[in-house]
């Protein structure tokens, strides 16, 4: 769709990903046009209040310092000073009976930075360590279409029982990093995030915890980004059809019909 000598481009969704479109359309000169069929952009990722309680976040809590992309968004958008990221992985866990870890990766390189640590001084039990051999062993082998049709928890399970990981490591991780419990996420996606965030370097581990709610942080900068800079965004327009002619698109057809 031309409109003088600047393009229309047509972005269905208005989650992050549609965010992240729109504003790569602008950077290349483009008109964004973004159909959200909720009654705001964020998508799993937003803010909502609760009438005499307060204000809570939907979606991801933490990020990672290997979100390359969501990185770009936050410096996009201006919104990079609201994220505190750790230069290394560094968490506190709260053990049965009182007890507590401290965690944190060495500076060492990948995946040793990681794996030392963890099995030096966290307090694994034989079954949480005959695992961790067994799955560093595969980890690197892997090929992803083995991963494409399981759950994370699917393919924990493959490596044998874990008495302290999967409760304080991997669905803590899992639930931080993609909203997701373990018996319900991907394990492709699960894959990737530690092979990107845990296995390739100490900075790229760190966590980054957001200073401000999701709306603040991602949804309302967004939305003043892509009105500033021509473009337009229609919420509660749920896509149901694409007409196309000629391989170009020519009309929407919403749920309404119209």
């Amino acid at each position: 769709m031309d409109d003088g000598d600047k393009k229309k481009i047509i972005i269905v969704g208005g989650g992050l990903a549609g965010i992240s479109a729109a504003l790569a359309a602008l950077e290349r000169g483009w008109i964004p046009l973004v159909f959200e069929k909720n009654d705001s952009l964020g998508g799993r990722v937003r803010s909502f209040r609760l009438n005499g309680i307060g204000t809570f976040d939907n979606g991801q809590h933490v990020l990672s310092g290997c979100y390359t992309h969501t990185k770009w968004l936050l410096n996009q958008i201006n919104s990079t000073p609201l994220v505190k990221f750790q230069k290394r992985l560094e968490i506190f866990f709260l053990l049965s009976a009182g007890r507590s870890v401290h965690f944190r990766t060495w500076n060492l390189p990948a995946p040793f930075h990681l794996l030392m640590p963890l099995w030096l001084k966290m307090p694994l039990t034989s079954e949480d360590r005959s695992f961790l051999l067994r799955w560093g062993r595969d980890f690197y082998r892997l090929s992803e279409t083995q991963l494409k049709s399981c759950s994370v928890q699917e393919w924990l399970k493959m490596y044998g029982r874990t008495n302290l990981l999967t409760p304080i490591l991997w669905s803590p991780l899992a639930l931080a990093t993609m909203n997701t419990p373990l018996e319900q996420a991907s394990a492709l996606l699960f894959y990737r995030i530690l092979k990107l965030a845990f296995l390739a370097g100490v900075q790229e581990s760190g966590l980054g915890i957001p200073q401000a709610f999701l709306n603040e942080l991602f949804v309302a900068p967004a939305y003043s980004k892509i009105l500033e800079n021509g473009g337009k965004i229609f919420t509660r327009h749920r896509i149901t059809k694409l007409r196309v002619e000629d391989g170009r698109i020519n009309m929407l057809i919403t749920a309404s019909g119209k």
